[in-house]
Parts: structure tokens; sequence; C-alpha cells
């Protein structure tokens, strides 16, 4: 099998964990433990995935619910990276910093999306 899949699974095992995505941390791990990638794991991650493969069944494996805000247009409530709202089905403008729709640090983007706002078409 492929060095850099396994490579690229630890990675995503390892990010996944820091950033509190347990189940699919849990996943990437799962599939690290198959006799095809099992050998070709990193000594230095080998035996905390080999641990977190043995702890599965008492851990939760739920990943963070991802953080709501409303849509600019329809004001329904939307995951902060969803670039459609489900509800109205328009573009929502992002941070181009953050990628997210709030928070924005940069006073220019929030008065262009002022400026979208207000115009009609």
């Amino acid at each position: 099998m492929c060095v850099d899949a396994v490579q690229l699974l630890t990675s995503a095992a390892v990010e996944c964990q820091k950033a509190g995505l347990r189940q699919s941390s849990m996943q990437c791990c799962f599939t690290l433990m198959k006799p095809d990638y099992r050998k070709q794991i990193a000594d230095k991650f080998n035996s905390k995935i080999e641990t977190m493969v043995r702890k599965s069944g008492k851990a939760k494996l739920e990943d963070a619910p991802d953080d709501m805000s409303p849509c600019p247009y329809c004001q329904a409530m939307v995951p902060d990276y969803t670039l459609v709202c489900s509800e109205c089905k328009s573009e929502i403008p992002f941070c181009i910093v953050s990628v997210s729709i709030k928070n924005c640090v940069f006073a220019v983007v929030q008065k262009l999306l002022q400026f979208h706002d207000s115009k009609s078409f």
C-alpha cells in the first residue's frame, strides 16, 4: 500500500484528535490498524494510535458540534463554514481570514457586505 496514504491518515488522526473531532480521528485510526497500513505507521505514532483503538469502546465517539450563526439574509441558523444557506439558498459572504461568516476582522469586507445587502437587483 501507499506510504503517502499512511502519512495522510496519521496526520488526519492526530489533527482531528486535537480539534475535538473524535469520531473522525477514530475512523482514521481504525483504517491505520488494518494489516495493509499497520506496519507502515511511524514509530512515534504507533503506540498512541494502538492505544486509541483499544480504548475506543470506552470513549465517547462524537465529533464536536459545528458552531452556528444566523444567515445574513434570512436569519436561519447555519454552520459557520457553510457557503450557501440551506433555507434561502443564498450564497453567504465569509471572512477571507477565518473562512467564517462571523467575527470578520476586516472592516473593508464588512463594508462590502453592507453594500451588497443594500444593493437591490
